[in-house]
C-alpha cells in the first residue's frame, strides 16, 4: 500500500481549512483589478441614484466582487501571491458570466410567477455554478467556516425527510432549491446582499475616501492635541486614534494592523510593556465597531433589520460605547499612575487649536452625514454619497493635501477592496437565509432555544452569547450579527426584550468575538506588532474589556442604558456607569488611590463596579458598602 507523504497530506489540509491570502500584483493584473475595482465603485453610486431592478444590481455586485476576490485571494495551500493562476482567471470570468445570465434573462425573473412557472435546465446550471463561487470565495476570505454553515444548510434540504420531530421536513426538488435561492429575492440576492452592496460597501468607501484626503494624520495628531499631555498619555492617544479608525473602518483586525504599527511601538517606548500596549490597541480596535456615529457601518445593516431610523441605532450606542472607551481610559491611567508614566512632553504635542483648524474641514462630512440621517428622511444610501461627495470637493480644495484624480481613482479601488470581504462574507450568508426561508427552520430553532432555555431570559442571554461569540470566532462581525439576529433576535424579544436591546446585545458579542481566544484575530494582529504572545493578547485583552461583556446583560434589563428613559434616570444611569467602570478599572489593575490593593480586595471592588451598573437600588447600596469598607482597611494599611 503507497503511503501518503506528510507534506502532501499538510497541503490538502492547507486547502481544505486555511484561507488564502491577498496578493501582490503588478503589471497587467493590477492594472485590470484597479479598474475593475474603479469601475464597482462607479456602478455603485450609479446604482443609489437610479435604482435598478434589486435582482440585477445585486448580481452585477455579485460578478464584479467576486471577480476581484478570484482576482485578490490566492487558493489556499498554493504559492500564488505575484500572479494570477489560469483556475483563478477562469473563476473571475465565471463570477461574471452569472451577472451576465441574470441581465440576459431579467424580464423573464422579473415578471415570473415564483413556484409556478418553469425553472431551465440552464438556470439550474447557473444556480449551482452561483453556489459553488460562493462557497469558494468566502472560504478564501475568511477561512472555511462560514462556507462549512453554508454546505450544512444545504446538506439540511436533502437531509429533511430523514430526519424525524420538529426539525424535518417533506423534501424539496432541485429546480425548487435553486428557485428559491437564485431566481428569487428569497436567497442569494435577498436583502443581505442588498444592504452589503447598497450601505456597506459605500461607507468602506466613504472611510477610504477619509483617509486618501489627510483625515487619518488629522485623526491622530487631534488625539495627541486632546490626550497628550495627561498620564500615560500615548496610550490615550491609542485609545482615540483607534476608536475614530475604527468607527470608520469598520474592521478591527485592519484598524489593529494599520493603526497598531503607529500606536504599539509608540507606548513600548514611553515606557508601556508590550503586552500590555498590544491589548490596549487591541480593545481600542473593536471597541471602534460601537462608536456611534458611524459605527463602522454596523449602524446602517442594523437599522435595516430592524426597520428603525439610524437615528435611534446612534443614539442607543452612544452611552455603552461611551462607558467602554472611558474604562479604557481609567484602566490606562491607574496602569500609568502605578508605573508613574507621564504624559508627553509640550514640544511633542501639536497645539489643539492650530490642529482643529487644520482638521475643521473633515468634520463637515461627518457632521452632515449624522445630521442628515437624523434630521430628514433621505436613504441611508444617498446621504453616504452625498457625505462622500462632500470629502472629494474638500479634498480638492484643501491646499494642504490636494487630491486629483489619480487619489480619486485610488481612493474608488481602495475602498472596493477593502470591502471584497465585507460583500463576499454577506452575499454568502444568502444561501443560509434562503434555507432558511425555504424550511422555516429558524423559527424552529428559535423554538428550541426557547425550550432549551425553559423560557428564562437569563439562560436565553446566556445562550445568544455564546452563539454570537461562537459565530463572530469564524467571520467578521456584520455577518455575525446578522445570522445571530435572524435566529435569536426574534427569542428575545418574545421573552420581553425591546428589538434594539436585543439587537445591541447580539452586536456587542458580535465584535467582542475578535478579541476573545482562542481565534481573537484583532489580538493576534495586535500581538504580532508587539512581538508578544498571541493567546496572551487576547485573555489580556477579555480581562481590559470586561465592561462590554458585562453590559449587555445589563442594558437589556435597565434600558437607561441605551438612552431610553426619562431624562433623571438616563443621568442617574451616565453618573452610576462612570463611577462603575472606574471603579472596575481600579480593580483590574489594584491601584486604590495610590496604594496597591491585594487580590481579594480588587475582586470585591470589579464586583462593586458591576453591581453598580444594574441601578437596583438594593445592589447600589451593597456595592457603595463594599467601597467605603475597603477604603478604611486599605487606609489603614490592612489588607483583606
Amino acid at each position: 500500500m503507497h503511503q501518503i507523504k506528510p507534506d502532501i497530506i499538510k497541503k490538502i489540509n492547507s486547502n481544505l481549512w486555511g484561507e488564502g491570502k491577498r496578493r501582490i500584483l503588478t503589471g497587467f493584473p493590477g492594472k485590470l483589478h484597479k479598474a475593475i475595482g474603479f469601475f464597482a465603485a462607479i456602478y455603485i453610486f450609479w446604482a443609489i441614484i437610479y435604482y435598478p431592478q434589486p435582482i440585477f444590481h445585486r448580481s452585477l455586485s455579485f460578478g464584479l466582487f467576486f471577480a476581484l476576490t478570484f482576482m485578490t485571494y490566492t487558493m489556499p495551500g498554493t504559492d500564488t501571491r505575484n500572479r494570477i493562476p489560469w483556475y483563478d482567471w477562469v473563476l473571475a470570468l465565471l463570477s461574471i458570466t452569472v451577472s451576465i445570465y441574470i441581465f440576459l434573462n431579467l424580464d423573464r425573473l422579473v415578471h415570473r410567477f415564483v413556484f409556478v412557472d418553469t425553472v431551465y435546465t440552464l438556470d439550474i446550471i447557473m444556480g449551482i455554478l452561483t453556489i459553488l463561487l460562493l462557497l469558494e470565495g468566502t472560504r478564501r476570505v475568511i477561512g472555511p467556516w462560514l462556507s462549512l454553515l453554508s454546505i450544512i444548510s444545504l446538506g439540511y434540504l436533502w437531509a429533511g425527510p430523514y430526519i424525524t420531530g420538529r426539525f424535518g421536513h417533506k423534501g424539496f426538488s432541485g429546480a425548487h432549491i435553486i428557485e428559491e435561492l437564485f431566481l428569487t429575492t428569497d436567497g442569494i440576492w435577498g436583502n443581505i446582499m442588498g444592504v452589503a452592496t447598497n450601505e456597506v460597501i459605500l461607507f468602506v468607501i466613504f472611510g477610504a475616501f477619509l483617509l486618501y484626503s489627510g483625515a487619518g494624520a488629522f485623526l491622530f495628531d487631534f488625539a495627541a492635541a486632546i490626550a497628550g499631555w495627561s498620564r500615560g498619555g500615548l496610550a490615550k492617544i491609542a485609545i482615540l486614534a483607534s476608536g475614530l479608525f475604527g468607527m470608520i473602518s469598520g474592521s478591527p483586525v485592519a484598524n489593529a494592523s494599520t493603526v497598531g504599527v503607529i500606536t504599539i511601538p509608540m507606548m513600548k517606548k514611553s515606557g508601556y510593556s508590550g503586552d500590555f500596549a498590544a491589548s490596549v490597541e487591541t480593545c481600542a480596535s473593536a471597541g471602534g465597531i460601537l462608536m456611534p456615529p458611524v459605527m463602522g457601518s454596523v449602524a446602517f445593516v442594523m437599522a435595516e433589520v430592524i426597520g428603525i431610523p439610524y437615528a435611534q441605532v446612534a443614539v442607543a450606542a452612544f452611552l455603552p460605547a461611551l462607558l467602554y472607551f472611558l474604562a479604557l481610559y481609567f484602566t490606562i491611567d491607574f496602569r500609568a499612575r502605578k508605573t508613574g508614566l507621564q504624559g508627553m512632553s509640550r514640544s511633542e504635542i501639536p497645539p489643539l487649536w492650530e490642529t482643529v483648524k487644520r482638521g475643521l474641514p473633515f468634520f463637515i462630512p461627518i457632521i452632515y452625514l449624522v445630521l442628515r440621517l437624523m434630521l430628514t428622511a433621505a436613504s441611508i444610501s444617498r446621504v453616504g454619497l452625498e457625505s462622500i461627495g462632500l470629502i472629494v470637493l474638500i479634498g480638492i480644495l484643501n491646499p494642504a493635501n490636494r487630491m486629483n484624480l489619480k487619489m480619486i481613482a485610488e481612493a474608488l479601488a481602495d475602498g472596493v477592496e477593502k470591502g471584497i470581504m465585507i460583500v463576499t462574507t454577506m452575499a454568502s450568508c444568502g444561501i443560509m437565509i434562503g434555507v432558511f426561508n425555504l424550511t422555516g427552520i429558524g423559527g424552529k430553532i428559535s423554538s428550541a432555544l426557547m425550550a432549551f432555555s425553559d423560557s428564562s431570559l437569563i439562560m436565553t442571554l446566556l445562550l445568544v452569547m455564546i452563539l454570537s461569540v461562537f459565530l463572530g470566532l469564524a467571520m467578521n462581525i456584520s455577518t455575525a450579527y446578522l445570522l445571530t439576529a435572524v435566529v435569536a433576535a426574534p427569542v428575545m424579544i418574545k421573552l420581553g426584550v425591546t428589538p434594539l436591546a436585543a439587537h445591541m446585545f447580539i452586536l456587542f458579542y458580535a465584535a467582542m468575538a475578535t478579541i476573545t481566544p482562542p481565534v481573537a484575530v484583532t489580538a493576534f494582529a495586535a500581538a504580532s506588532i508587539a512581538g508578544e504572545p498571541p493567546m496572551k493578547i487576547g485573555f489580556m485583552s477579555m480581562r481590559m474589556a470586561i465592561v462590554a461583556y458585562v453590559l449587555p446583560f445589563i442594558f437589556v434589563y435597565w434600558p437607561a442604558l441605551l438612552l431610553q428613559a426619562p431624562l433623571a434616570e438616563i443621568i442617574i444611569a451616565l453618573l452610576l456607569g462612570i463611577a462603575a467602570v472606574a471603579l472596575i478599572a481600579m480593580g483590574l489593575e489594584g491601584w486604590w488611590f495610590n496604594k496597591e490593593m491585594p487580590m481579594v480586595s480588587r475582586l470585591l471592588v470589579v464586583i462593586a463596579g458591576i453591581t453598580l451598573l444594574t441601578g437596583n437600588i438594593y445592589l447600589i447600596m451593597a456595592s457603595i458598602a463594599v467601597i467605603f469598607l475597603i477604603n478604611y482597611w486599605l487606609r489603614n494599611a490592612k489588607t483583606i
